[in-house]
């Protein structure tokens, strides 16, 4: 018989390679938004990729935990509007704000740095 928190440490184990993966798009994307439109407009769709792999291995998923399993569902859909904001600004390059698109990454990788915190039993 597994307890609760058997799952959840087991849950937290898989969850792994995706907040790598969160962590690693926010290095991504800040090393593009430095370099230049070309690069963001070449990131934008891994930062989406990692977005849409997030939501179905979390739905696929569920974390045992509700309230860390919304957390990373948060994390998740931040990523997913970074990617739309890229894609925005590859579309309308005029309309790009960097200090903007720079919150935003650094927002996605505090957040994950947190939940990462909050993941240590």
């Amino acid at each position: 018989v597994t307890t609760g928190d058997d799952q959840l440490q087991r849950w937290r184990a898989d969850a792994m390679p995706l907040l790598e993966s969160l962590l690693a798009t926010t290095r991504i994307a800040m090393n593009a938004l430095r370099t230049g439109p070309e690069a963001v407009s070449a990131s934008w769709d891994q930062i989406r990729e990692v977005a849409n792999q997030g939501k179905q291995w979390l739905k696929a998923r569920p974390c045992p935990d509700e309230a860390i399993g919304d957390e990373l569902g948060r994390l998740i859909e931040r990523c997913d509007r970074l990617a739309a904001t890229f894609a925005h600004s590859v579309k309308n390059p005029a309309s790009v704000n960097f200090d903007d698109l720079a919150s935003r990454i650094r927002e996605l990788g505090t957040g994950s740095v947190e939940f990462l915190a909050h993941l240590d039993p």
